[in-house]
């Protein structure tokens, strides 16, 4: 390491300062840390501290002198302390100088990859600082972890340690510090280029979004949000499709893509509309590697159109499994499509799974047959049970189905290869299967759109432009007399005594709004979207990725009056004679919630309701459902847990009181011919189906150029949805989305 001292004046120092701007975000919604300046310094062993000639890292890392805070656009330059001989010099290490960049989502969001983390590139990217703001002093935890090489942590000078990569980076450990009011700086020394996620969490692992996040540059606008890397171009579908023997045309190609209107009418108009269609993906461990190309496909197709995709796939787990977790990521997640596959379903749990999608989204939806595994013949059946079950399923859910299993018997017969010349086992496909995987999904999105069934009635239209053009009032209605337009497409108000009406039978609803749209406050029924109890829950995960057992809740329920939160279930015991892998043991646990504090005990085998009835697991619950003892069967032996396992999961709102100022502000290159850019803001979403009165009620803004301005409203109304009225109760349980 090559490290040169320069004299540098006061007149250089003095500017590093006074020129400096502040910018400043929030925490992520989960706590995440999102603004850092970074900076490329000629690279050294961890264990080697760079900064020895001006009193040590951690002398650096207390920032005891505002002349010391890192700045963008300025070098890595410190006063020299440790040389007595040498007053006045300074320390510069490397020719490198401090750049502002946002911690970004990974391209495809799964289990463990779903924060967004800073991507630090290779290439002696040595030094990562932010500025914590806090209101107060408060005690909090600082949830880090990188996906390779070493990292050291340093908070107000203190050092937190030297880490590893680990397994479930996201989840690798928590922690303890305490933020003092005012500014906290955070220092990361890194070791090579990596992706480190870093989150501020309570107590009891709420995200704090009290504290801020800031930086210095030049300007607000030197903060740089890093492009995606592209994918090389041998690795993309159509460079892969030749190193494998050609696809055959599909038998009936009249049928592929009739089940996707929706979908592929989205994408194509996503260039103009700006809006971004939502792909997400389940299942199990064969859903990786192919669908990134599938996507990377899509998004070379529509270069345009923002495509936001998740693999919510999680290995071994069956369609039974993944039916319990249908609503923590599927059914809150707003998608446009789903594609789903797993094994070891039952015609009970597969009507169930597409019942319960086809009642809570409006979303198209793609399954499959399962390819040819390694355990099967060439000449294996073409038609089995579970063929011929989801063959029936796709026709009655109006579900496009891809027949992986039939035309993977026929790419083998008529190519030559071996079953097992497409596996890198005897299931997961290796590079060859997940070409293949991806070409069988891609044909399922025609260029030439079929003609299916419309989507009109799932998805409404509701324009001002029909009760400004036509004086209709059967739909929506303005009220007031603030309310202006230029054209017969928006309406815009400034005056909080206007009013948008809008009666509507749907379980969720959008404002359809220009770019530039002012604030609004909304109502439904004449409550807030806050007060319908409108909520979903994540799905549980270990509070640090070595700290769980076996057996620990898969989901629960949630009850009425509940409200924005973290829970935390600790594993207290276990019964000592449970097997080796610990997967049948009985548990006692307790819960406790950031806001409502503890919530009571449970055991396993039993149903347990919170004390406040906000949560609610049962036995079959749990990875393993375990029975009750029965009259006489001797207690089990308890006892505790080295370290208490944890796993934690957060409530979330599904409604929005107001709308919040758009991002931009209109500009003279509108087309309208084409479609003027949308912004869709989901209001609510979870409603009881039925009818239900929509009001918007402007918020006035001192300049009037932002006055509130709308296009319409999109009702979502689920296919198999019923109305509240419909709903069978026994009299004593709360509806769904009520209080």
């Amino acid at each position: 390491m090559t490290l040169r001292l320069t004299l540098l004046t006061a007149l250089f120092l003095a500017p590093l300062t006074a020129s400096a701007v502040d910018v400043t975000t929030d925490l992520g919604k989960l706590g995440e840390v999102t603004t850092w300046l970074i900076i490329r310094t000629p690279e050294a062993a961890m264990e080697v501290d760079p900064l020895q000639p001006m009193g040590g890292e951690a002398k650096y890392a207390a920032m005891g002198d505002a002349k010391l805070f890192p700045q963008g656009d300025k070098p890595l330059a410190i006063p020299v302390v440790a040389d007595a001989a040498k007053p006045g010099e300074v320390l510069r290490i490397g020719e490198g100088v401090w750049e502002g960049t946002r911690m970004v989502l990974p391209d495809m969001p799964g289990v463990w990859n779903e924060f967004p983390r800073l991507v630090v590139p290779d290439g002696g990217y040595q030094y990562a600082y932010c500025r914590l703001d806090s209101p107060r002093d408060m005690k909090a935890n600082l949830m880090a972890g990188a996906n390779r090489g070493k990292h050291r942590l340093y908070l107000n000078g203190r050092d937190l340690g030297t880490f590893d990569r680990e397994f479930a980076f996201e989840f690798a450990r928590e922690l303890p510090i305490e933020l003092k009011k005012g500014p906290n700086h955070l220092l990361v020394r890194f070791s090579g280029g990596t992706s480190f996620a870093c989150r501020l969490v309570g107590e009891n692992a709420e995200p704090l979004r009290e504290a801020k996040v800031t930086v210095q540059g030049p300007n607000a606008q030197f903060v740089k949000t890093p492009a995606p890397l592209p994918m090389p171009d041998k690795d993309k579908l159509v460079a892969r499709t030749k190193e494998i023997p050609p696809l055959a045309a599909p038998e009936h190609p009249e049928w592929l893509g009739a089940n996707l209107a929706r979908t592929m009418s989205l994408l194509e108009s996503g260039k103009y509309t700006h809006r971004p269609v939502r792909i997400l993906f389940d299942g199990q461990s064969i859903e990786s590697g192919w669908p990134e190309l599938l996507i990377q496909r899509l998004r070379e197709r529509y270069p345009e159109t923002t495509i936001i995709a998740e693999n919510r796939a999680i290995g071994g787990w069956f369609v039974w499994r993944m039916q319990k977790l249908l609503k923590h990521d599927i059914l809150r997640s707003q998608p446009d499509l789903v594609l789903f596959s797993a094994y070891q379903g039952t015609a009970e749990v597969w009507e169930r799974f597409l019942g319960e999608l086809r009642s809570e989204t409006t979303a198209d939806i793609v399954i499959r047959t399962q390819h040819i595994d390694g355990n099967e013949a060439p000449d294996s059946p073409r038609e089995g049970a579970e063929t011929i079950l989801l063959r029936r399923l796709a026709r009655k859910y109006g579900v496009e189905l891809v027949e992986a299993r039939n035309e993977w018997l026929d790419y083998l017969k008529g190519s030559g290869l071996k079953n097992t010349d497409l596996l890198r086992d005897k299931v997961h496909l290796n590079r060859k299967g997940e070409t293949l995987m991806a070409l069988l999904y891609e044909r399922h999105f025609p260029s030439a759109i079929p003609v299916g069934q419309g989507w009109a009635e799932q998805v409404r239209r509701f324009d001002v432009g029909r009760f400004l053009a036509d004086n209709k009032t059967d739909e929506i209605v303005l009220e007031g007399a603030g309310w202006t337009h230029n054209d017969t497409r928006i309406a815009k108000s400034n005056t909080a005594t206007d009013q948008l009406r809008l009666k509507f039978r749907g379980t969720r609803l959008d404002l359809v709004l220009p770019i530039s749209h002012g604030r609004a406050t909304v109502l439904i029924d004449g409550k807030k979207p806050s007060e319908w109890n409108l909520f979903h829950g994540t799905r549980p995960q270990p509070r640090i990725a070595n700290n769980t057992a076996p057996n620990m809740p898969m989901t629960y329920h949630l009850g009425p009056n509940m409200q924005e939160e973290t829970w935390v279930l600790t594993a207290i015991e276990g019964n000592a004679d449970a097997d080796v892998k610990k997967v049948n043991q009985r548990v006692r646990f307790r819960l406790v919630g950031s806001k409502t504090g503890f919530d009571g005990e449970g055991w396993n085998d039993r149903k347990f309701v919170s004390n406040s009835g906000r949560i609610t697991i049962l036995p079959t619950d749990w990875h393993t459902a375990m029975q009750p003892l029965k009259d006489g069967e001797p207690q089990p032996v308890m006892q505790g847990f080295p370290k208490l396992p944890q796993v934690v999961w957060h409530i979330l709102p599904d409604g929005r009181d107001e709308v919040p100022h758009g991002p931009g502000w209109w500009g003279p290159q509108t087309d309208y011919y084409s479609g003027m850019p949308y912004d869709y803001v989901t209001v609510a979403d979870g409603l009881p189906c039925g009818i239900h009165e929509l009001t918007v009620t402007p918020v006035p803004d001192p300049n009037v150029q932002r006055a509130f301005t709308v296009i319409g409203v999109d009702v979502h109304l689920p296919p198999l949805a019923r109305d509240a009225a419909e709903w069978t109760k026994t009299g004593t349980e709360t509806a769904p989305g009520k209080p």
